[in-house]
């Protein structure tokens, strides 16, 4: 993915899009297009969650949305909002009104299973991809990059700067994460067995 100046391994993203579209393929027009605008909203919802450890705070159990408030330091009208919407499209439950629960989704958004993609959730909307997109305009009437129009400066120059470094440390974990996520598939697909050295460059 190359619209940002970020690249990644793409082909696990592909694949799941293809799900995505043939999913679409089903759906009234008219749906199709209101989910696509308002997705934004469930993927910035998300990963706010993510950042403040609330799938953590459910793992022992479902929390009556003023307990999980307390928690984990967040406003309880604000997040019993969110915990509503999160619930309404299936990534979090509320088995009853008020009270929140783990899906087998947001179950890998907690920070201690494996194959955990809260990092992902994470930096997905922090400041190092949020911003550069929200400049999809500037990209599209010129082809320059969004960190380009954003920052001034591809995105990993920007992240080597003093002030970036919370971001660089963000990217970092969630492409750690990424990585452990599809390198089981990428073993079983391919016999290393004739190599003794393996390099990841790049």
């Amino acid at each position: 993915v190359a619209v940002t100046g970020v690249q990644t391994c793409a082909l696990p993203i592909l694949l799941l899009m293809e799900d995505v579209m043939a999913a679409a393929n089903e759906m009234p027009p008219q749906a199709l297009v209101m989910q696509a605008l308002f997705g934004f909203m469930v993927t910035k919802c998300l990963s706010a969650v993510a950042a403040h450890r609330i799938p953590d705070a459910l793992k022992d159990g479902p929390l009556y949305y003023t307990d999980l408030a307390q928690a984990t330091g967040t406003d309880q009208k604000a997040l019993h909002r969110v915990m509503r919407m999160l619930s309404g499209v299936g990534l979090f439950a509320e088995p009853e009104p008020g009270r929140y629960a783990l899906t087998p989704a947001s179950q890998l958004l907690r920070s201690d299973v494996p194959g955990s993609m809260r990092d992902m959730a994470v930096m997905i909307t922090s400041a190092s991809h949020w911003l550069p997109w929200g400049r999809m305009e500037d990209v599209l009437r010129t082809g320059v990059s969004g960190p380009q129009h954003e920052f001034g400066t591809d995105v990993f120059t920007w992240f080597q700067q003093d002030a970036n470094h919370d971001q660089w440390v963000i990217f970092n974990a969630a492409m750690t994460s990424f990585s452990s996520g599809v390198s089981h598939a990428v073993a079983d697909a391919f016999d290393f067995s004739r190599f003794t050295r393996l390099v990841d460059i790049g």
